[in-house]
């Protein structure tokens, strides 16, 4: 085995290769790999509640067509406009909508914008923290939805990608997700996606059969490739490894505490490098615990915190969701010990392990992560609402049950076990070993 003090980053698979991206012969672990969703309006496309979604943006979408309307009639009316006319019809400081270049290139042509609602979607906005999205593939309304399009083309297109990000003062974080990933989930992060889909036609009909599958109206295909795969069978010697073991294998590496802190200097500055290490299937099988317990964080049992009460909790099923609410920002007490949180006036919850505190992403822990965004706050351009509380679907008014009205208080319980739960697995993966040979790049 290679020396642990001694390890040489160039020597490691990239987990994508900016240079070969895309290509059948990239190095990369990951064929493609891009960033997260920039919506640049996040208010009006982001929020908790499906409905206020629907409401906000029916109301924006409304608003630029009306200024559309406007500006067609002016151009009929006048034999000759400048260049840049129809921007005087755009209203100065709009709270109404946010006009990108790409809405003004539209507003200039006269292209009006409809509601889909199909576009609608959950989403994983920060870690730990789901909201609902309207999605627009064509960029119209999401700035620059990057790699997103070809990973979630649409609701029903199952996925997993590994969300990485890699700061010079908390160092790497990572997270999986099988929802449209925010830019910001993770500080500018780049996805790696198990799937990639493509819109399918002719050609690619043709193509299916050799290099991906028809899946609806798209041809999937595997995103790490075949090179990489021949290359960990030849590694370790064992043709029983799939796509799907590398992948889990990938996830438990990003995880190891030896791993972050020996290529600590080398993953501040470049995509993480991933070593061949001894024990692939203890790894593997680390790594798919890991990914299961991280998708699957809302239906973890919650950690036994206290519930310390300011006043008696009410008998009332929909009194109890006014009880349980959240309004401002929640605060640890004290401030620099993270055992209590004061979740409302009538509510601290107390005895917060120290392994919440320690499972971090981007500098706070995944239980600070909810904490800090599940709330009741107005945006003050637009004034529209985010409010963690609204659990109306489709109109409806609250579901009142005791369950209900204490989630998000179960919602910081289930994430603190998640965070118990991947330290404790982060420190019993197997030891820091790199294979004498690296193999990848080539098939064998």
């Amino acid at each position: 085995m290679a020396s642990l003090d001694s390890p040489d980053f160039s020597l490691f698979q990239p987990i994508g290769d900016e240079a070969t991206m895309g290509r059948e012969e990239t190095q990369g672990i990951f064929r493609g790999f891009g960033l997260g969703l920039s919506t640049n309006r996040d208010a009006w496309v982001h929020n908790f509640s499906r409905d206020s979604l629907r409401v906000h943006l029916t109301r924006s979408i409304a608003h630029y067509n009306s200024v559309v309307e406007d500006w067609k009639a002016h151009r009929s009316a006048m034999p000759v406009v400048g260049t840049d006319d129809h921007l005087k019809f755009i209203p100065p400081d709009d709270q109404e909508f946010t006009w990108e270049e790409q809405n003004k290139a539209d507003l200039k042509h006269g292209r009006t914008i409809d509601f889909h609602p199909e576009y609608l979607r959950a989403s994983l906005y920060r870690p730990f923290v789901r909201q609902d999205l309207y999605f627009d593939p064509t960029g119209r309304l999401t700035a620059r939805p990057h790699i997103v399009p070809a990973l979630f083309p649409a609701t029903g297109y199952a996925n997993r990608c590994i969300v990485v990000s890699a700061d010079k003062n908390t160092g790497v974080s990572v997270l999986v997700t099988n929802l449209a990933p925010n830019l910001h989930l993770l500080d500018n992060n780049q996805v790696f996606a198990f799937y990639t889909y493509e819109a399918l036609n002719s050609t690619e009909a043709a193509r299916s059969a050799s290099d991906g599958d028809v899946v609806g109206d798209y041809v999937r295909r595997e995103n790490i490739t075949d090179a990489t795969l021949a290359g960990y069978r030849a590694a370790y010697a064992d043709d029983a490894i799939s796509k799907w073991d590398i992948f889990h294998y990938v996830y438990a590496v990003l995880h190891h505490p030896s791993y972050r802190e020996i290529c600590r200097s080398d993953l501040q500055k470049q995509l993480p490098r991933i070593p061949q290490l001894a024990n692939f299937w203890q790894f593997a099988q680390a790594g798919e615990t890991l990914v299961e317990l991280h998708l699957k964080y809302e239906s973890q049992e919650p950690y036994p915190l206290e519930d310390v009460h300011a006043s008696s909790e009410p008998l009332d099923e929909r009194a109890k969701f006014n009880y349980y609410r959240v309004g401002g920002a929640m605060s640890w007490t004290p401030d620099r010990d993270h055992s209590e949180l004061r979740f409302n006036r009538n509510l601290t919850l107390t005895g917060f392990p120290p392994e919440a505190q320690d499972y971090q992403l981007c500098g706070k822990s995944a239980v600070e992560w909810v904490c800090e965004h599940y709330t009741c706050s107005q945006d003050s351009k637009s004034g529209i609402w985010n409010d963690a509380n609204d659990l109306r679907i489709d109109g409806n008014d609250y579901r009142v049950s005791a369950d209900d009205a204490r989630r998000i208080v179960d919602l910081i319980g289930r994430v603190a076990s998640v965070s118990v739960e991947t330290v404790r697995i982060a420190s019993t993966l197997p030891s820091y070993e790199q294979l004498e040979q690296q193999v990848w790049g080539r098939e064998s």
